[in-house]
């Protein structure tokens, strides 16, 4: 198989919010040469290893998953979208959305008002420098700015209290140790944009292996199979991997089912996730110690994952229902339907909104793995002398490029969920730049695309979010200006750089300029 000569583009969500998948571990055979129908589908002939540049993202505006293909250790990373520090807890109810300056008062109205009259005094007056503060007594650095400038400045800011980014979530690991990845033949790895169905497909000592991933919203739970064109060829282990690290971890086992719960220990949300393993003949054992369901010599194998938390977007709690009884249900419905429904549903909801829209630019369907198209590409781009792409492969990318914009809207963002923040619901590890909702461009960069490429729908959580934070919001325009709401009233509302689920919404970080 060909070794990836690129590990790294950065595929646009609103030209911004980018994963291109670009795969790292090599087979030691050639794959069979299979013609490639459908230009809006990326593919690759080896496993991912890196989430950002290789892996395949699924998504129901809920959670999001993340597709690595291995063989014998094929990892699935979920993350759900309220897994998220910060905000109030139980030990401290002093969260104020980042505000600091009391308000309470007149007096302490008039204050913030008369603070913010001697800056913009201080701004006009240029006697003694340009921009009326001591330019040689800035000091930039960072969290840590120094100056008369900031100190004046500091007067109209907040903190960082409840501020946090969001908690890295749980790992599926389907285990298929048995197999030589060596005899391993006709690797492929794909993601159908028209269907957002991932699958990943392989020969080995003669059967041919399938597994399908997807993520559904109508049901909201994510969903995998495992299926050979014999019968009783399917064995595995399966279990679940926390990654948050929290303050009450357990992971049991009941009959057919894996339950994961924690309590995170910035803020003691409560999460849990219950995987469902159903297998077509064979045998099922399960090891308590390592919470480990195993099935052996089976036609076929589904899994089915359902997660949540006790979020709830509300002020001031920001806490609803123990999430147990909810996944507990979803999950046996979703067991009750079946697996041909459960795809029939989630097909025709995504490809519903995707279908609204075509482009072309006289294209035509590439017939080499997305990675070495991307190459090609590159290769034009930097003029390093390497193979380049033809007109209608320099087209195909573009299209592709465009396309998976619309396909991660859908999937990132849904009614009834959190809207799509800096990386949207994917990632691993530490999130970039806190992964929140940057108001300074970012947010609405996600966004930009969404009406204009028909996919309105998609909009309703950015909407709804900003109807919560508005109300968050008007203490921030009174702890910073002076502009009170009283009961009733709106008189203004203000959001500074940067949010979160937790509605922080003040002007700024005191001794930080960049906000």
């Amino acid at each position: 198989m060909r070794k990836t000569l690129s590990k790294f583009l950065s595929f646009s969500m609103a030209v911004v919010m980018g994963m291109s998948l670009v795969p790292t571990t090599a087979f030691a055979e050639e794959p069979e040469k299979i013609a490639n129908d459908n230009l809006l589908r990326i593919w690759y002939d080896e496993p991912a290893e890196n989430w950002q540049t290789e892996s395949l993202a699924i998504g129901n505006g809920y959670m999001g998953g993340l597709v690595f293909g291995g063989i014998n250790d094929d990892r699935i990373h979920i993350n759900e979208k309220t897994v998220w520090n910060g905000g109030p807890t139980a030990e401290d109810d002093g969260y104020n959305y980042g505000n600091t300056n009391p308000t309470e008062t007149k007096e302490d109205i008039q204050k913030i008002k008369d603070d913010l009259t001697a800056v913009r005094e201080k701004l006009d007056d240029k006697s003694e420098f340009v921009f009326g503060f001591d330019e040689k007594s800035y000091q930039s650095s960072g969290t840590d700015t120094k100056g008369e400038a900031m100190d004046w400045i500091n007067k109209l800011m907040g903190d960082l209290k409840g501020y946090d980014a969001p908690q890295d979530y749980a790992d599926i690991h389907i285990l298929s140790e048995e197999v030589d990845e060596s005899k391993v033949t006709n690797y492929v790895r794909d993601l159908d944009m028209r269907t957002a169905l991932a699958t990943v497909s392989y020969d080995y000592e003669g059967v041919h292996y399938t597994r399908e991933y997807f993520n559904s919203y109508p049901d909201n739970v994510l969903v995998v199979r495992l299926t050979a064109d014999q019968k009783g060829k399917i064995s595995l282990s399966t279990y679940l991997d926390d990654k948050m690290g929290g303050t009450n971890y357990s992971n049991t086992i009941e009959n057919d089912t894996i339950t994961m719960k924690d309590d995170l220990s910035s803020n003691g949300l409560k999460t849990e996730a219950q995987l469902k393993v159903l297998h077509e003949g064979g045998e099922m054992t399960a090891q308590i110690d390592s919470s480990m369901l195993s099935v052996s010599g089976a036609d076929a194998v589904t899994l089915i994952l359902a997660c949540g938390t006790d979020y709830k977007m509300e002020l001031p709690t920001f806490r609803g229902e123990d999430p147990h009884e909810a996944i507990t249900n979803r999950v046996n419905a979703a067991v009750s339907k079946g697996y041909k429904a459960l795809k029939e549903d989630h097909v025709k909801d995504h490809s519903e909104l995707f279908s609204r829209m075509e482009i072309g630019f006289n294209e035509e369907i590439p017939q080499i793995p997305t990675d070495e198209l991307i190459q090609k590409y590159r290769n034009m781009v930097d003029g390093n002398g390497g193979e380049i792409p033809t007109e209608s492969e320099q087209r195909a990318l573009e299209v592709i490029c465009y396309q998976f914009g619309r396909y991660l809207t859908i999937a990132g963002s849904r009614e009834g969920a959190l809207p799509t923040n800096l990386q949207g619901v994917w990632g691993e590890k530490n999130f970039t730049w806190g992964g929140d909702y940057h108001f300074n461009i970012n947010v609405q960069m996600n966004y930009w695309p969404t009406m204009a490429s028909n996919l309105g729908e998609c909009l309703l959580p950015y909407n709804d979010y900003l109807a919560v934070l508005r109300e968050a919001g008007r203490g921030a325009a009174a702890s910073a200006f002076g502009i009170k709401s009283e009961p009733g009233e709106e008189n203004g509302w203000l959001v500074g750089c940067f949010s979160t689920p937790y509605m922080y919404a003040t002007m700024g970080q005191k001794n930080n300029a960049a906000g």
